[in-house]
């Protein structure tokens, strides 16, 4: 694991958490939690959500990478253990919540003690990366039981991504659009 000793124990469940609770609130802006959705879900307990992520040329174009996303989507051993145990034993969204918003101040801690600008420049691209792919977690999770043909998002998820990559996320509306698009467009 190359970016995880960087983080603390806490810091590194709030990344996992953060992936978490963008699928829940999506999930449920409907009021309901679908079959197809709860296998999103479970493919991110799993750790095989790894296998999902935006292509290259979409972290290139948008100067993110993704390597810290693949790692926090691992779920390598204990990290597992800690995270499942963690979701299991917490019954209010809440703490789930105040878990994953220590993103707000974990990644610009870790890319602040970065050692030289090289170093800073990549854990910058690699703490975008994961704001993008938490984004893109969220649209799988929308798409996930829309019908096979026409509208894959409600209009109430539509709004739930939206309000979670622009204000919980703080990304550009330019790169919501790239994310978007790069996961097959299609509200």
């Amino acid at each position: 694991m190359r970016f995880r000793p960087g983080f603390t124990d806490d810091d590194w469940l709030g990344l996992q958490t953060t992936f978490l609770l963008s699928g829940e609130a999506v999930a449920m802006a409907d009021g309901t939690l679908d079959k197809e959705e709860e296998a999103v879900r479970d493919r991110l307990l799993d750790g095989r959500e790894a296998e999902n992520l935006l292509p290259a040329a979409v972290h290139r174009r948008l100067d993110s990478e993704p390597e810290l996303a693949r790692e926090v989507l691992e779920f390598h051993d204990e990290d597992r253990r800690r995270f499942l145990v963690f979701v299991a034993s917490t019954s209010d969204t809440r703490d789930l919540a105040q878990a994953a918003l220590r993103i707000d101040e974990a990644l610009p801690r870790w890319v602040g003690a970065s050692e030289n600008d090289h170093e800073r420049a990549v854990r910058q691209r690699n703490a975008k990366g994961v704001l993008l792919e938490v984004f893109s977690y969220g649209l799988r999770v929308a798409k996930a039981s829309g019908p096979r043909f026409g509208k894959k998002m409600s209009d109430v998820e539509l709004r739930a991504v939206a309000q979670y990559g622009g204000q919980i996320l703080e990304l550009s509306p330019e790169d919501r659009v790239a994310v978007f698009n790069a996961t097959g467009g299609h509200a």
